[in-house]
């Protein structure tokens, strides 16, 4: 039986379900719970917009994978890729939504419902033919015939971010004034070049108004620029990028605000607490970010950077719902996960069978063995009957000892066997009896015919009498002796 252990177990993975229920789904009605500046617990406007690009710029850490089907979970580990990809290009995002009383609140599970928000983005790619160097705030690309210039582009020559520069090592002579660090090393210095630059040119303004590309969407601009020893044009992209209303929502909570989705939209390009708040907004990344296509070639390939700017925009939306801390209560699915017994059925059966068999095997050998013992009645009588020789040693004593008294008293082993007479065999108990493996075939005292007949027996005294100053009484009581007289075989 132990080795029935060998073939179970009890395991979590693939045990996790969902019940309907009250479920935790993320407040949309704010992207941030306190402004970053003064700590209050209120949103602002900054504050917002800094909360989508943070949320953005970390979603580096999800993985994405191919569009699943609407509600299917991903095996037992509902973060594992929540962000999907569909064969149009489109980033898809499932909300989840999460237990409200959990066991273990540092792990609550997930469940992926069936709720989500698409994102999809396009870019015109424009030659960038002024300022592709990084190094001017005016820069000019080239549309068709037309040229177009703008102005007032945030293009910094200070160290402020380490996101905003690239720096190489380049002699000290090269370098203007105002690009070097000091103090400056002795034969070299450090040349600040910055190498993508994501523009959100903030259509909510009533001066910008002309950027817009109406609700949901956000238009969105980025320049690529070239290495100091490079020849050619830049790249400017235009793009537009596009939220979708939420598909499967079933309650006012499910729902994305059109102001939530705008800046989600462009979250790429935000930096929420800026210098200028009623400018432009940028954001500039290094080479090696994954939101830069340095490098990538040819540099008019738009719809890698339209994937870079709608990526950006589905991985706010899904930082925000997964680790966002405002929640709110709407009616869903609630996970929760069991334990999966797993049996090895074959080897369990093999185990089960083996033991019915060696059973009965060993209950035939049992059978067979104990079919050379002769047995007796178990009646009272009989049972005496074959135990008169072992108490007729005591003589008339030991009326009164009990089982364990007379055994102590006798201390000899007895064999249960038989006597031979000629051709009888008589059934005793005896210490001079041989032991043998099996009782020998032929016949045994026994009985042939019944004969009943009433004879009175003496068990008791009736007639009372003085005796010693004690009463005695006798009685006399008919019993019915059956007599069977004759010899059985066996």
């Amino acid at each position: 039986m132990a080795l029935t252990g060998l073939t179970y177990s009890y395991d979590s993975f693939g045990a996790a379900s969902a019940q309907d229920g009250l479920a935790n789904v993320t407040d949309w009605t704010a992207f941030s719970e306190h402004d970053q500046f003064s700590r209050e617990l209120i949103s602002t406007p900054d504050s917002e917009r800094y909360s989508a690009h943070s949320f953005g710029l970390f979603s580096v850490i999800l993985k994405n994978q191919p569009l699943t089907k609407p509600g299917e979970g991903d095996p037992n580990e509902p973060l594992d890729k929540p962000i999907e990809v569909g064969s149009d290009g489109s980033w898809n995002y499932y909300f989840r939504e999460f237990n409200p009383k959990p066991k273990n609140p540092h792990n609550n599970l997930a469940h992926k419902s069936k709720r989500y928000v698409t994102i999809s983005a396009t870019c015109e790619y424009y030659a960038l033919v002024n300022g592709q160097y990084g190094n001017s705030s005016t820069v000019a690309y080239q549309n068709g015939t037309v040229e177009t210039t703008l102005s007032e582009i945030a293009v910094s020559h200070t160290p402020s971010s380490p996101w905003s520069f690239l720096e190489i090592l380049t002699p000290c002579r090269t370098m203007a004034p105002q690009q070097r660090l000091f103090p400056p090393p002795p034969a070299t210095c450090i040349t600040l070049i910055p190498r993508r630059t994501w523009i959100n040119p903030r259509s909510d303004l009533p001066r910008n108004v002309q950027w817009d590309c109406g609700p949901r969407c956000a238009r969105v601009a980025a320049l690529q620029f070239l290495d100091s020893n490079a020849t050619g044009n830049g790249g400017f992209y235009d793009c537009n990028v596009h939220v979708s209303k939420v598909q499967g929502a079933t309650s006012p909570e499910h729902e994305i605000p059109d102001s939530i989705a705008a800046i989600a939209a462009g979250s790429i390009g935000l930096e929420g607490y800026s210098i200028g708040p009623n400018l432009w907004e940028y954001v500039r990344y290094t080479p090696d970010s994954p939101w830069s296509n340095y490098g990538v070639n040819p540099l008019s390939d738009a719809t890698y950077m339209a994937r870079i700017a709608s990526r950006f925009a589905i991985g706010a939306i899904a930082m925000k719902d997964i680790y966002g801390l405002a929640t709110a209560q709407a009616q869903g699915q609630i996970a929760w996960v069991g334990v999966l017994l797993k049996v090895k059925w074959p080897a369990l059966l093999l185990i089960l069978g083996s033991i019915l068999l060696i059973q009965l095997l060993l209950g035939c050998a049992v059978v067979a063995y104990s079919n050379t013992v002769f047995c007796k009645d178990d009646s009272y009588l009989s049972t005496a009957r074959l135990l008169r020789p072992v108490v007729e040693r005591l003589g008339p004593s030991g009326c009164a000892m009990t089982g364990k008294d007379i055994a102590h008293t006798l201390r000899e082993y007895m064999v249960y066997g038989t006597r031979t007479e000629g051709d009888r065999h008589h059934l005793d108990l005896g210490h001079d009896i041989p032991v043998v493996p099996h009782f020998p075939q032929g016949w045994y005292d026994g009985y042939e015919e019944w004969v009943d007949e009433e004879k009175p027996v003496v068990v008791a005294a009736a007639a009372s009498q003085k005796s010693s100053g004690r009463v005695v009484r006798r009685r006399n009581i008919v019993a019915t002796v059956r007599k069977k007289r004759a010899f059985g075989r066996v």
